[in-house]
């Protein structure tokens, strides 16, 4: 064989694998399962907080889950919508409520609800100075995307969006989204919004998102993904723990009484984030670094580790 004939033969052997490795690259490239919210595989566990006295236990509070998930489809003026349900079966079997259905186009997700009103739920496109109109109280208020960021969930990385923070006197809203997982209050909070009390157990959050029943995104601000809980206020005292003032700016106090050590301190964000990890805890907190929100505040008491909600303003 001619120098020139093993050179063509070289040649067309590369050129055959470089075509082999396209093909192999478009295949996979083809077969990854886009990043969407509407995924029939996919559970929300949204816990919420709030007092449920009675004449017998006058400060009881109670926390409930509910699961939200998509079961079937439905065509609707020749269009297919993907049926929306929630139950407090932990397993989303039994039980189902029907809540609406939806569609998905590059990002935006349309939630058609129980009456057929029609709009968008969310629009992952968005950038920072957008707004999105909120149905809170008599007006509405529109939130401002005053920043975006990202997460990083199952190697993937999913932009939040933080939204301003309407003044709403003792109630709060603190709403941020993640990125084809939706509001940190539950998929469905855009349409159904509501403010929480800052002077009460009050709050709803996701505590976790499944794919295939395995969580994909979990809330370190809870221990379980389903809680079904009623605890007494004063039960919660019993452990000889307080926080003041509440709502805060620059500076919290810890405390205990009876002369309890308090040997650690972690503030977490609402998602889960450690802002401030503190040994040693001489009786206060810096928390001037900290921006406006909802934080928790995570305390080693004695051989106890306590959990409390804590507005900084």
């Amino acid at each position: 064989m001619g120098y020139n004939a093993y050179l063509y033969t070289e040649t067309q052997i590369m050129k055959n694998l470089l075509a082999i490795l396209l093909i192999c690259f478009s295949a996979i490239s083809y077969t990854q399962t886009p990043l969407v919210f509407i995924n029939r595989d996919a559970t929300w566990n949204v816990a919420r907080t709030y007092p449920d006295a009675n004449p017998d236990n006058p400060s009881f509070v109670a926390t409930t889950t509910t699961v939200y998930g998509f079961s079937g489809d439905t065509l609707i003026e020749n269009e297919f919508w993907d049926k929306y349900y929630f139950t407090s079966d932990s397993n989303f079997i039994e039980e189902l409520t029907y809540v609406g259905c939806m569609q998905e186009t590059d990002g935006i997700v349309v939630y058609m609800d129980t009456t057929n009103a029609v709009d968008t739920l969310y629009n992952f496109n968005l950038q920072v100075g957008d707004s999105v109109f909120y149905d809170i109280g008599f007006e509405g208020a529109y939130l401002l995307i005053e920043s975006i960021d990202s997460i990083e969930i199952e190697e993937v990385f999913h932009k939040l969006f933080y939204f301003n923070e309407p003044i709403f006197g003792f109630f709060d809203l603190n709403e941020i989204w993640i990125e084809d997982i939706g509001s940190i209050h539950g998929p469905l909070f855009p349409a159904y919004p509501t403010v929480f009390s800052t002077e009460l157990p009050d709050s709803m959050y996701l505590t976790c998102y499944k794919i295939d029943n395995e969580v994909t995104w979990n809330n370190p601000n809870y221990d379980a993904c389903y809680v079904n809980i009623v605890l007494s206020i004063d039960e919660l005292r019993i452990l000889n723990f307080k926080i003041y003032p509440n709502p805060a700016q620059n500076e919290i106090f810890i405390s205990s009484n009876n002369g309890i050590v308090i040997e650690e301190v972690n503030i977490y964000n609402q998602l889960g984030q450690n802002v401030i990890h503190q040994y040693n805890n001489n009786g206060s907190v810096d928390v001037s670094s900290l921006i406006p929100g909802v934080y928790f505040v995570e305390v080693l008491v004695g051989d106890e580790w306590i959990r409390e909600k804590v507005v900084i303003n």
